[in-house]
């Protein structure tokens, strides 16, 4: 053997050690895609959840609104049944008074 060589044990070592860092690297990346695969399964229960969710509430929203649209009819019912014929009568009224108080001056 040469004085010169680096002996063929030290590049043992160096290639081993380099071996093993690229198997962590992979490890790691392996262990992030497990990762990542399991929180995108749970992300997708927990969309399907926010959906059903969301579809109960537009149940919710369209009884308020129809709710609202019966509240909205029977006040112009009322408003026509009651409201008007009084603002009539009380023109009347006004008609009725002016006219007395034009006729006393």
């Amino acid at each position: 053997m040469d004085t010169n060589s680096i002996p063929a044990e030290f590049w043992m070592v160096i290639v081993s050690a380099l071996t093993l860092m690229l198997c962590l690297i992979l490890y790691y990346f392996a262990m992030l895609l497990k990762e990542a695969t399991a929180t995108v399964a749970e992300t997708r229960k927990t969309v399907a959840t926010a959906n059903s969710l969301l579809d109960e509430i537009a149940g919710a929203v369209a009884d308020v609104k129809n709710t609202i649209k019966g509240v909205a009819t029977t006040v112009d019912h009322v408003n026509n049944i009651v409201r008007k014929p009084i603002l009539r009568l009380g023109s009347i009224v006004d008609r009725f008074t002016n006219s007395n108080s034009i006729d006393e001056e």
